[in-house]
């Protein structure tokens, strides 16, 4: 989990949450460490722990803090998938790209999280479908439950857990809810009006967590819901019984990166109004975003370290002391440090778009501080500037890779592994 900062102290916390015994920081130039922890009380909720600590120094200066600390278990569920149309193809769900996004922020946060999908394969559509090919219900669903895992599989969506409407457990789970409806009287024939928001948003908010509610047991309930407009195709709307639009296996076909698609439809993600997908603003995008400036920066900063040395690094980061006294690099590292928190105060807020774009900013600022250090420049005429510019860049690498995980994986993949972390710490 990293560092957890209050006021001027460090609490060093490992991955599981728990605190180090020898953890120490450095305070009022002496040496501070861990004298013992206890539980406290609390307000704010059942996921939220205080914890009173007891410091000592290393000439026996007693120092108590409070500090509270939030636990996250998350389950996320973008609802379960029934698409069946005339050329068998399906649209990548906005909610599925979206929820596996926030998985993988939150696994880099060190929450625990669930992210489960699957597919529905109960009603009219699936009888109907099966009739017009020829198969059964049963033979359909195999079928298109199938094409669904393979097209999520390229499109770097995994979940913890992909099941189906139709396996005995979910039988049973639904029947089991059935009956206690019935049995708490909750089951009866009246007249209602209903006025419906866009999609299934009427249903996973009130319709089914009434359903839950009915039946006594204790169910887990929706904390939240993050919800997207509409995407529309060029002129128009997306119809995968029409066959209008630019679905899964579409996308699969055209050979374009899945990381591309997925760039591209978050950044275009429809979180406030509706959006358009056209295949100019695609390319636009390609060109202007990922291309000029991502690949720019990524490919200026990893090509002059591996050129030989007298050109470049032979492919070794230079060591960079003094980096905290080079101007433009404590400049970069305020910009930074500020997008970054931007950034975090954006995906726990599940604004994706807008983490998003918060990441690639910075590899803007990237791309602007090699242009004004003139690091060609500096590389023959200030050896120990060049250094500092090259080191600092390279960490700005590693930085974006990490920031970047949850909506481009296989990007992260590629430029991660060669680096040895360790030698970007000092």
């Amino acid at each position: 989990m990293g560092p957890i900062k209050n006021d001027k102290h460090v609490f060093v916390l490992d991955g599981f949450g728990h605190f180090l015994e020898k953890a120490t920081f450095n305070l009022g130039g002496m040496q501070w460490g861990l004298k013992k922890w206890e539980m406290g009380d609390c307000t704010g909720g059942a996921l939220n722990i205080c914890i009173h600590i007891t410091w000592i120094s290393d000439n026996g200066d007693i120092n108590r803090t409070h500090i509270k600390i939030y636990l996250r278990n998350l389950k996320l569920n973008p609802g379960s998938k029934q698409d069946f149309n005339v050329n068998g193809k399906f649209n990548v769900d906005l909610g599925v790209l979206s929820a596996n996004v926030f998985a993988r922020f939150c696994r880099l946060r060190g929450y625990n999280v669930l992210y489960v999908c699957g597919t529905d394969e109960y009603g009219t559509a699936t009888e109907t479908k099966a009739l017009e090919e020829g198969l059964t219900p049963k033979e359909i669903c195999e079928k298109y439950h199938a094409i669904h895992k393979d097209i999520y599989k390229w499109f770097n969506i995994s979940f913890d857990e992909f099941g189906r409407t139709s396996t005995p457990q979910q039988t049973e789970i639904c029947q089991a809810i059935f009956t206690k409806l019935f049995e708490n009287s909750w089951i009866s024939e009246n007249t209602m009006q209903q006025f419906m928001g866009k999609d299934n948003v009427p249903f996973h908010t009130v319709m089914f967590p009434s359903t839950l509610l009915g039946t006594g047991e204790k169910w887990t309930l929706v904390k939240s819901i993050s919800v997207t407009e509409y995407l529309n195709y060029e002129s128009g709307k997306f119809s995968k019984s029409k066959g209008v639009g630019v679905f899964g296996n579409d996308a699969k076909d055209t050979k374009i990166p899945a990381e591309v698609w997925r760039y591209y439809l978050l950044t275009n993600r429809p979180e406030v109004s509706d959006t358009l997908f056209t295949w100019k603003d695609l390319q636009a995008k390609l060109n202007s975003e990922l291309l000029n400036n991502l690949g720019n920066f990524v490919n200026r900063v990893l090509s002059f370290i591996a050129k030989p040395k007298g050109r470049g690094y032979g492919s070794i980061v230079p060591d960079a002391p003094g980096a905290e006294t080079h101007c433009l690099t404590k400049t970069l590292a305020e910009k930074v440090g500020k997008y970054v928190e931007q950034y975090l105060e954006d995906m726990e807020k599940i604004k994706l778009k807008q983490g998003l774009k918060t990441g690639m900013r910075i590899s803007s600022e990237g791309n602007a501080y090699l242009q004004n250090t003139e690091f060609w420049k500096l590389y023959k005429e200030d050896e120990a500037s060049c250094a500092i510019v090259i080191r600092t860049s390279v960490g700005l690498v590693y930085l974006i890779a990490c920031l970047l995980e949850p909506f481009m994986p296989s990007f992260t993949m590629e430029f991660l592994p060669p680096f040895d972390q360790s030698s970007l710490d000092a």
